[in-house]
């Protein structure tokens, strides 16, 4: 978790609306980050809200500075211990994924066994 959270503090400021997916909000706190769809938990929200929000953040030029992602599942109890992969197939991650890194250039920053963690460009 303190790599982690050292990277985020790296490629961001206090205050930075970053996006963070799977289960792992603790880290907005952690790095005085803000959550880019203005809510913790994304698994709760319906997938036209999430596809919304995003038209609303690119309308307004407000990208998140940063896109996360865990690789394992840290809901379960063994966590950090167990990397059970996890990488999500559903719908909204694999929006969130392809919208990011392939349609909105978002390179690649940081990866370790649990988690991936993308920026976006300054031309972006």
């Amino acid at each position: 978790m303190d790599v982690l959270i050292s990277q985020i503090k790296k490629n961001s400021h206090k205050g930075d609306k970053i996006l963070i997916l799977n289960d792992i909000p603790i880290f907005y706190y952690l790095t005085e980050t803000k959550p880019a769809f203005g809510g913790l938990w994304l698994e709760g929200m319906f997938f036209e809200g999430i596809k919304e929000k995003q038209r609303e953040l690119e309308n307004k030029k407000e990208l998140p500075k940063l896109f996360i992602y865990s690789k394992v599942d840290t809901g379960s109890d063994k966590w950090p211990n167990s990397m059970v992969n996890s990488e999500r197939t559903v719908e909204k991650f694999l929006y969130a994924k392809t919208g990011y890194v392939n349609n909105l250039n978002y390179s690649l920053l940081w990866e370790n066994k649990a988690i991936v963690m993308y920026g976006r460009s300054s031309n972006n």
